[in-house]
Order: structure tokens, then sequence, then C-alpha cells
């Protein structure tokens, strides 16, 4: 913490002086009547402010929260917010430009920035979508979001990382695209349109073999194409041949394409860097720091009323250490030869013990190290090193037959938890149906009453909360706590009849973690584990501040996009353009065909249209966000056909209507899926 606030009050020193050396440089400037020179010192002075920095982040906000609120289907109101929003927005990006460009000293000095190319475009971008209205113009400049990691350094570095390691990227993608290229007309002119009539991974197009050998790349089905691949083929060695393609692209791709990124992101990414910025103090551990102080004053200031070492001082009505009160009183006694003070004395001895008690600075007693000084705290603020019901806690924890009993006990209901069923009713189905019930709720009545008892010897020897080795101070033991308390609850049956009984129930789970605490090469492997989750809440985040950006672009190229009908009869017609949600209405007598996108109903019956969303669709953030995350795990194949059939808001989905939508989906699964995620 007194690291934290020292490279606080540093960095506050810095900006001071930078502002202070603006200012005098702009007084010069002013005084010479050197006019662009005092505008550029008063821009430098504008960007070097805190607050104006604070200023561009909240508009950057209040801009993606803009974005995301306007969806295909958002009321009029919300629209006219949004729309608001965009050109303040995009005025106020524009000043901060225009402030960047005055504390340049020239063109040239501004374009050497790469920081001010990339906000000259994305304004550039942002004015074209103003002016056209095209939905995914207006919200490609979501890019920004990634401008607020400059308030959390660690992710800052992996997004400096990511940018520095782009050449990289670029010139692997190219090497990729070649040999993808060269894979994808040997397997047009292998399979040729044979493919079509088995599986819409294929090579029947130009395009759709390119997509199919992406497909293949990822992984994702490629079994299917694999089978496809073979049906289309008539003869075995035909059939051998076909098989020994797919799996040689399928093989390399995996195994040396895939690894020539995780190769370039170790190159790049600086994993000692990453792990020291995040072991530095930042704005968590600020708090976790005040946290801990106010406790540790807490704690010691419980211990010294609870000694004795302080006293209520009734005269100032506050706590001040005995023995520097008796110290004042017997000075002031002794200078007055044991008289009574008179009132001036009293005066004088009070404002000796308000300037005493102004100057009190609680801290930390030495560490205890053996367990006879452990034994000394006074435990649950009443127990003391003498109390015999203390003494004979302590005793029986420490007992190694005691440890053995409780290990064994932890042992039997785990078995118990496995044979036995979830619920009583459910009895006749499990391995233990011979055991009355009543036995077994017996002997899992005897195993929380061991584990009671486990808990107080462990209690009373350390303390529970306010001593120096407290019971709960330990993560284990807090685990171990909450799984007590929920054996008692259910036990007692408090809440059998509301619907927190199946929760109580399910910490039952929990109960074979405490093997793991009593296992130490076990405990280092679980403490190793969560050791390393810190790195990867860092990768997460900076993976959701990538789904957020490409979610709301794609609320602008798919919102509304993704609906059908449910039956024939609204197909859409690319030569009148009409074909949708209109025409989808009434009632249809199947005849068994259906449609591509919907399962048909038995001939004769009759069944009502309905206008349908997919499952997976952009038409909100949220659904944006689940239909990336299963494009992230390499489930996207359903999906990018689909895209590929899209037409419009309210119109039906035409077969390969659009199919360079996709490469919507490949940019995101290079960018999000395999340049993104691989950092786990």
């Amino acid at each position: 913490g007194a690291l934290m606030l020292k490279e606080q009050e540093e960095r506050r020193k810095q900006l001071e002086e930078k502002a202070k050396s603006a200012k005098a440089d702009a007084a010069n400037a002013e005084e010479e009547g050197d006019g662009d020179k005092l505008i550029q010192q008063i821009a430098q002075q504008m960007l070097q402010s805190v607050w104006f920095q604070r200023w561009n982040s909240l508009v950057i906000a209040v801009h993606a929260f803009a974005m995301a609120s306007d969806q295909y289907d958002a009321t009029g109101a919300t629209k006219l917010w949004s729309q608001t929003a965009y050109y303040v927005c995009n005025i106020l990006f524009l000043v901060e430009l225009l402030v960047r460009a005055a504390s340049s000293e020239g063109f040239n000095d501004f374009w050497r920035n790469s920081f001010n190319r990339f906000e000259l475009l994305t304004n550039i971008i942002g004015i074209t979508g103003l002016i056209t209205q095209e939905e995914f113009i207006l919200l490609l400049p979501s890019i920004r979001l990634y401008r607020l990691m400059v308030y959390f350094p660690t992710l800052e570095a992996l997004l400096m990382s990511a940018v520095a390691s782009t050449a990289a990227i670029l010139n692997l993608c190219l090497f990729i695209t070649i040999v993808a290229l060269c894979f994808s007309i040997a397997g047009r002119y292998i399979f040729g349109n044979s493919m079509d009539e088995w599986n819409r991974s294929n090579y029947g197009t130009f395009k759709e073999s390119v997509l199919t050998t992406f497909q293949l790349l990822t992984g994702d089905s490629w079994s299917a194409v694999l089978y496809s691949a073979m049906a289309a083929m008539s003869g075995t060695l035909a059939q051998l041949f076909a098989a020994c393609f797919v799996i040689t692209w399928f093989t390399f791709s995996n195994l040396i394409i895939n690894n020539l990124f995780v190769a370039v992101i170790i190159e790049n990414f600086q994993v000692s860097e990453t792990i020291e910025n995040i072991g530095k103090p930042g704005y968590v551990a600020q708090a976790r720091e005040t946290i801990k102080i106010g406790y540790a004053g807490l704690y010691h200031s419980f211990n010294m009323m609870r000694n004795k070492q302080v006293l209520l001082d009734h005269a100032t009505g506050k706590y001040t250490p005995k023995t520097k009160m008796d110290y004042t009183f017997l000075r002031t006694t002794k200078d007055n030869k044991g008289k009574a003070p008179s009132r001036h004395d009293q005066g004088a001895v009070r404002k000796v013990q308000m300037d005493v008690i102004g100057k009190i600075s609680v801290k930390r007693d030495a560490v205890y190290q053996d367990e006879e000084e452990e034994e000394r705290e006074t435990v649950m603020g009443c127990f003391g090193p003498d109390n015999g019901l203390r003494k004979a806690f302590v005793w029986l924890g420490r007992r190694w037959w005691f440890d053995v009993m409780v290990f064994s006990a932890i042992i039997v209901s785990c078995i118990f938890l496995m044979l036995a069923p979830p619920n009583e009713d459910l009895i006749g189905e499990s391995a233990l149906s011979r055991v009355p019930s009543s036995s077994i709720a017996w002997m899992n009545r005897m195993f929380t009453v061991l584990f009671t008892i486990e808990f107080f010897a462990k209690v009373f020897a350390q303390g529970l909360l306010l001593t120096h080795n407290a019971y709960l101070k330990s993560g284990w033991n807090v685990m171990d706590s909450f799984v007590l308390i929920f054996a008692w609850v259910d036990e007692t049956g408090v809440l059998a009849e509301s619907g927190m009984a199946k929760v109580v129930r399910l910490a039952r789970a929990l109960r074979p973690l405490r093997l793991m605490k009593r296992n130490k090469g076990m405990r280092i492997v679980i403490d190793a584990l969560i050791s390393t989750l810190a790195p990867v809440v860092y990768v997460v985040v900076f993976a959701l501040f990538t789904m957020t950006i490409s979610g709301i672009m794609g609320m602008g190229l798919f919102g509304g996009k993704f609906f059908r009908c449910t039956t024939p009869g609204a197909e859409f017609d690319p030569d009148t353009w009409r074909g949708g949600k209109a025409e989808c209405s009434g009632t249809h007598v199947s005849d068994g065909s259906g449609t591509m996108w919907s399962n048909p109903a038995p001939a004769g019956v009759l069944t009502p249209r309905s206008w349908i969303v997919a499952e997976y669709n952009f038409d909100s953030v949220y659904r944006a966000f689940f239909t990336l995350y299963r494009v992230n795990t390499i489930k996207y194949v359903a999906i990018i056909h689909d895209c590929g059939d899209l037409t419009d808001v309210n119109l039906s989905p035409h077969l390969e209507h659009n199919p360079t939508l996709a490469l919507f989906f490949v940019i995101y699964l290079v960018v999000g899926a395999l340049f993104v995620m691989n950092p786990f």
C-alpha cells in the first residue's frame, strides 16, 4: 500500500511538473506574441490533464452504451436518444482530435503518432456513418472501447503486445491464405459439385471451397466434411484418396498452423512482464489494502480493550492507553506533592491527554511464532488460556487419533454422498436401497456432530476471527465452515419446505473438497491453480472487450435478419425483393416437404405460420455475446451458413444470397478465437 501511494504521488508530481512547464511555456509564448505556440502549449496542457482523459473516457462509455441500445427493434425514443448520442459524441471526438492536432508541431508530427492516425480514421468512419446512416458504419467506431484499457495497466500491456504482433500475424495470415487457396483450388478440381447433395460444406463454388477449407483449418465438424467427401466419390481408391486429401489439410492446419499462432503470441507477448504488471498494486490492491488496514485496526483495538490496555477517559469520551494515562497522572500528582491537582493543573493534564490521544497510532503486535504464545490469546472474547473448556478442546484437537477419525469420517461421508440419492423418494434407485433411510440419516447426523467437534477444537485453539492465527483467516477453513453450516441447516430442516432446500442439499457436493485440505500435495496443486487465475482473468476481460466490440458491429450487420418462416409460402424472391414477414401469416397445409430451415410436418396437416428467429442471432448485445461465444468455441458452421443466406430485415433468407457476410466470422475467428483465446 505504501509503495502504491508512493507511485501515485510520484505520478502526480510528474503531471504537476509537466503542467507547470506547459504553463511557463505558454506564458513565455504569450509574452513573445507567438499565438500558434500559445495554442500548442494550451493543447498540450489539456492532453496532460487527468480530467480531460476521464472526460474522453466517459464520452467513449456513453457512445458505446448508445450503440448497444440501438437495436433493430428499439423504440422510437431509444432510437432518438441513440442518434442524438451519435451526433454529440462524434462532435466531442472531433474536438479531441483537433486538440491533438493543435498540440503537434505540424502535420508530420501529428501523423507520426499511431494513436493520432487511429483516431483520425475512426472519426472519418463515424462521420461517414452519420452522413450515410449505414448501421454497420455507424457502429464500427465501437473499436474505441479498447481505449478504456488505459485504466488497467495489465490489459493495456496486453493490448500493446497485440498491436506489436500485428505485422507477424499478418505475415502468418498471408502464408495461411496462400496455402488454403492452393487446397481450395485442388478441392474444386477433385470434387467439383459432387459434394453439394451431401453437405453445405463443399467445393461446389469457389466461395464454398474457401469456407470449407477454413472450416477444416479450425476443426469444426471436420468429420462431416470427411464423410461427405468419401460419399461423393465412387470406388474404394477414390474414397481413400478423398479421405487422404481432407485429413492431410486438417492435420497440417491443426498441427502446424495453429501452433504457429501460439509461437507468434509467445514471441510478442511478454509473459514475465504481464505477471509483473499483475503483481503491481492497482485499484483492487488499493481497496484490499484499505480493508486490511481497517481490519488490523479493529483487531488490535479489540485486543487492547480486552486486555485493558486502554481505558475510557470520561472527560474526553475517548479511549487512551492505560500506561500513558497512569504515567501522566502520576507525574502530575508527583509535581503537586501528593495534593489534588488544581483546576488549572487539571486543564493542563487534560491537554496532555488530548495530545497523547491525537498521536496514538495502532500498530501490529509481534507475530506469535509458537503455540504457547498463541494460547495466551483470548478466543471468542471470553475464553482465556486457563479456561477448562478451551483446554479440553485444544487437547482433543492435538490428538492424532482424532485426526484419523475425522479423516475417516470425511471418506465415509463422501462414499455415502456418491451412493445415496439426492432425494429420499429416489432411494429405491440407489445402491443403498436396502439400508433404512433412518440409518442413513443417523449416520449423516453423526458425521455432522463429529465435524462440529472438529470445528470447535480448531476455533478454541486458534480463535475464530480476531486472533492472530484466526480460523477464518484461511480460505480452506471458510469453505469448511460453509459446508458445516449447510449441513446443520439440512439436519434441522429449517428450510425443508422452502425453495432453498435444493440449494442446501447442493452444498453436500462440497464435502469431497475437505479431503484436499488435509492433503498437502493436493493443496499445493489447488493453490498453484488458483495462482494462475489472475492472468486468466485478465485474458478473459481482454476477450470480453473483443466480444463486446464485435457484438456491436454484428448488430449493425445482422440485427433483425436471422428471422424465418416456419412453413413454405414466404420464400424470398430476389427479382421482386419480396417474401418475408408479411407473407408469413395464416395457415399452411403441409405437403411433407417443409423448408430447409425447419422440420416438415406430416402431409395434410394444417399448421400455422410463424415468424421465428434463429437460436443464435445478433438482435441484442447479450444475444450477440451468446453467438460469438459459440463461435469462439469453434462451433460456428451452422451460424456461418445461416449468415450467408441473410437478405434483409423482415425478409426470408435465401440460399447463398450473400456469402461474403461470412467474412465477418472469418475475421472474428482469426482475431477472437485463434489470437485472443490462445493466450490462455
